[in-house]
């Protein structure tokens, strides 16, 4: 690409496995990982440097995944930042709100529709459908 330069690094075996397994992970190249992470960081110090826009999503709605207190709580914060999920093919993606054009999926910008299933008890409710209310059963507290 015009502007890119090749950088040679020595870094540890470990950390260079460990960078694949994440890259694969977010269904990215070693490189585009590493690029990601490094624009990342200096968002994040605040140095300049080109801004990672997945990264930058992140940052802003990393918060409202753990401090929602369910599915619907998590629609309204992401709604306030401009952001709503939606299910695609059996996949939650990250759209924009209100004008909703599909963005990313929700494991690239935060934790997966299975850590939130748990996280909040109940299955992500289907675009139009009627949220899941868990029964009280014989192992209900």
């Amino acid at each position: 690409m015009p502007g890119d330069r090749s950088v040679t690094i020595r870094i540890p075996e470990a950390l260079l496995a460990a960078v694949v397994r994440a890259a694969r992970a977010e269904e990215m190249t070693a490189a585009e990982f590493m690029r990601a992470a490094l624009a990342e960081r200096l968002a994040e110090l605040d140095l300049g440097g080109a801004r990672d826009p997945v990264g930058l999503i992140r940052r802003a709605l990393r918060r409202h995944f753990t401090e929602a207190g369910d599915w619907l709580d998590l629609q309204r914060r992401l709604r306030a930042e401009g952001f709503v999920l939606r299910e695609v093919e059996g996949e939650l993606w990250l759209f924009t709100w209100p004008v909703e054009r599909r963005l990313v999926r929700l494991e690239r910008v935060g934790p997966g529709r299975e850590d939130l299933t748990l996280l909040y008890r109940a299955p992500f409710p289907a675009y139009g459908g009627a949220p899941v209310v868990p029964r009280a059963g014989r192992w209900a507290a």
